[in-house]
């Protein structure tokens, strides 16, 4: 019976070690990038939508202004290696990042 434990363990929690291949690089976390998550944090607001004590949606909203569209085409010019296409004009108009969570 112990044998059945120990084999059970060196396949359930050995299996599953891995490591990270040379040529693989990690991009830097969202709150790592304190220059991005600053504007972001600024430019961003959100609201919940409650019904009898249940959330049914979270909406975020983050406008776009030459700020975030600074810091965003930085971001993404550090997690891509190429320049931001859509957001590198700064127009006299109103834009908006809207983004809606809901429970199903």
């Amino acid at each position: 019976m112990n044998k059945l434990y120990l084999l059970t363990y060196l396949l359930l929690f050995t299996g599953c070690a891995t490591s990270i291949e040379d040529r693989i690089t990690l991009n830097s976390n969202f709150y790592d990038d304190l220059t991005y998550s600053k504007v972001y944090e600024k430019s961003s607001t959100s609201f919940e939508m409650i019904d009898d004590f249940e959330t049914k949606f979270i909406l975020e909203v983050t406008v776009l202004s030459p700020k975030f569209r600074e810091a965003f085409a930085k971001r993404f010019q550090d997690l891509f290696n190429e320049p931001q296409p859509v957001l590198t004009d700064s127009s006299e108009r109103g834009a908006f990042f809207v983004s809606m969570f809901a429970a199903k």
